[in-house]
């Protein structure tokens, strides 16, 4: 991970890696947001 603007980067950075994860998993946002007892909306503004 590169650090120019230090949140910034980490935000970005958790986004893609989060996406990776639940793709890999094969788990569509609705599905992990129900796993995880959330709304889907909450888990997109995370993704």
């Amino acid at each position: 991970m590169v650090i120019v603007n230090g949140v910034v980067e980490f935000s970005n950075y958790f986004k893609i890696r989060l996406k990776q994860l639940r793709t890999g998993k094969g788990l569509s946002q609705k599905q992990l947001a129900e796993i995880l007892s959330i709304p889907q909306s909450t888990y997109a503004n995370w993704e």
